[in-house]
């Protein structure tokens, strides 16, 4: 096995990859960890904010609510509610992974040395036998967002049409719970995914093949990386990075 290499890959990986090749190795190959320190008692990270309204989410899909409604999750009760009506009938799942090996089939996400793909869909709706709803939970920020989402949308259909071949029609929702809003719903026949599908597993194919992991700063890629040197991000939150890279944009 060749130790220079992003051998496993996913949406989160291949988005900073393209980012920053040099950020990507760092991080995924070298395993070099985030210094950021921890926030100050009462306060809670906008990643562990989010892991946090997830598993609210996923809770009251899988079990109900026996007391009041999470605050977080107001203005989506009503469907959260009809979700889970639909989990109960056997119609939704929650987080429900998909894993695929290097030639693109199904994988047990268990089997780390063979699976490189890997995705978790917050929630699987079967609107008809051949036909999928996929909602993804999204906290923070929705403006600014919604072209990467999108891409994001049409990269999960992609790996569900390649690994549930049965299924003809395939629906992407992000519902962006603090704000109660979704992204216009994006939908593709299989055929319509074609392409996308192509697109897909040449993009992934290319990361794991590069062995050159350039640094390309830019303010989006520079500001909150960890390993730049300098502080990472601004304001009384901010830390120093590592240091191994010193091209900073900012």
């Amino acid at each position: 096995m060749t130790a220079d290499r992003i051998r496993a890959t996913s949406f989160s990986r291949l988005k900073e990859y393209r980012e920053c090749p040099l950020k990507a190795k760092l991080k995924f190959v070298l395993k070099v960890e985030d210094p950021r320190p921890p926030l100050p008692e009462g306060q809670e990270h906008p990643l562990d904010r989010g892991s946090r309204i997830h598993e609210l989410a996923e809770n009251v899909v899988r079990y109900g609510c026996d007391g009041p409604f999470p605050k977080e999750l107001e203005k989506f009760q009503p469907r959260l509610e009809r979700l889970r009506e639909l989990y109960v009938d056997g119609r939704a799942y929650t987080e429900m992974p998909i894993a695929m090996d290097e030639n693109w089939k199904q994988s047990d996400p268990r089997d780390f040395e063979n699976t490189v793909y890997r995705m978790i869909a917050d929630m699987v709706v079967v609107v008809e036998p051949a036909h999928y709803l996929i909602i993804d939970y999204k906290t923070g920020r929705k403006d600014g967002n919604e072209v990467v989402h999108t891409q994001q949308g049409i990269e999960y259909l992609s790996a569900f049409a390649l690994t549930h071949p049965d299924i003809q029609r395939f629906q992407f929702e992000a519902w962006y719970l603090d704000k109660g809003e979704i992204l216009p719903t994006i939908t593709f026949s299989r055929h319509e995914l074609s392409t996308h599908i192509k697109s897909f597993m040449e993009s992934h194919k290319e990361m794991r093949d590069a062995r050159y992991f350039p640094p390309t700063p830019s303010m989006q890629a520079c500001l909150f990386c960890p390993f730049k040197k300098g502080d990472v991000g601004r304001g009384k939150n901010s830390y120093a990075g590592t240091g191994h890279c010193d091209r900073n944009a900012n």
